[in-house]
């Protein structure tokens, strides 16, 4: 599946400009970092049991596109005792994994 910016009449001028602008940044990082997104599902209680929830990779294009493929679906997910993200981690880590990501 591919992903475009939005072309709706009905929005504004501006709000259409500046959606194409983020969009094309954003392929544009992407490409100049060589960096992909990961992309988690969420859907409300109420259709839970029709739509499972996913994971997507997100790679952009070098035409100002970006190709959304499925990674993994919950169901086939293992549990896993991972600790949570609220746990501390050492402040040398934090620093070096910024570096890193910092652009």
């Amino acid at each position: 599946m591919f992903v475009r910016p939005t072309c709706c009449w009905k929005l504004d001028w501006d709000e259409l400009e500046s959606n194409q602008q983020d969009f094309n940044s954003l392929c544009k990082v992407l490409n100049e970092k060589d960096l992909s997104l990961i992309l988690k599902s969420e859907v409300d209680d109420a259709s839970a049991s029709t739509h499972p929830q996913a994971c997507y990779l997100i790679m952009a294009s070098s035409n100002s596109t970006l190709l959304i493929k499925p990674v993994v679906m919950q169901e086939l997910m293992l549990p896993s005792n991972f600790p949570s993200l609220s746990e501390k981690t050492s402040q040398q880590s934090t620093e070096i994994i910024e570096d890193c990501l910092d652009m």
